[in-house]
């Protein structure tokens, strides 16, 4: 079934009165000296592990009247999908061009492999063998070059093979890398707190060349925010690693 073109024009109609509804409900919340309503927080897959969750914890804490609903993904921040009280935290370039766009930080990221993969296959020893080896693809890693930068300031162009396993979260390449199936791109960060955990599980492949970092991005809706979406802005601002 498909809509008539009466029928987008109603439901164009009707979406601009439910914003306005929520918008104005969200005016008289604003004249309140305390931070209260609803709030959506739009995350990236990658940050549903981690740091995140103390920190809502933590917001919430602070913020008896704000209700809080986190929904997790791999799709990128979409105005159309969203409503009054929204924030998307994202990880990877700017995508929405009606949303704004703030950079929180970045995340530097590093080549990995397991113990067992690089017992079998061996281990790189310069940028040209990768093409020797598996690639796991984070993202959208495997569909287009990965720039290498050493230390000392050269670069190399590595286009990765093309991959019999492309995973969208952090989670699953890991246990990917994990489990042998290759070599692979990792945050530095999530990675050391997987070895924390789990001792033994990587292997830093070439650690003297490193990949482009991933972008950490806060994209909100442009115009005065609301009391609570500023505060939650805020706090994320404060407690960024």
């Amino acid at each position: 079934m498909v809509p008539t073109e009466a029928g987008k024009l109603f439901y164009s109609c009707c979406r601009q009165l439910m914003d306005l509804a929520a918008q104005s409900q969200q005016s008289l919340e604003d004249l309140r000296q305390e931070v209260s309503g609803q709030l959506v927080l739009h995350v990236h897959n990658a940050f549903e592990r981690g740091w995140l969750p103390a920190v809502a914890d933590r917001f919430l804490d602070a913020h008896p009247g704000v209700r809080l609903e986190i929904t997790v993904g791999a799709m990128p921040p979409d105005a159309e999908q969203g409503s009054v009280g929204d924030l998307w935290l994202w990880l990877g370039p700017e995508q929405s061009s009606s949303l704004r766009c703030e950079r929180m930080g970045r995340w530097e990221t590093g080549l990995f492999a397991s113990p067992g993969y690089v017992g079998k296959q061996g281990m790189p020893e310069s940028p040209e063998q990768l093409n020797r080896h598996h690639w796991v693809n984070l993202l959208e890693t495997g569909s287009r070059p990965v720039l290498l930068e050493h230390s000392d300031g050269r670069e190399h162009l590595f286009t990765p093979a093309p991959s019999r396993l492309k995973v969208d979260t952090l989670v699953l390449q890991a246990d990917s890398l994990v489990r042998g199936q290759g070599v692979g791109m990792l945050p530095v960060w999530y990675a050391d707190r997987y070895e924390r955990a789990h001792p033994g599980s990587f292997l830093a492949c070439l650690p003297d060349w490193k990949p482009e970092a991933l972008q950490v991005n806060l994209h909100h809706s442009f115009g005065r925010p609301a009391r609570q979406v500023s505060a939650l802005a805020d706090w994320l601002r404060q407690e960024m690693p």
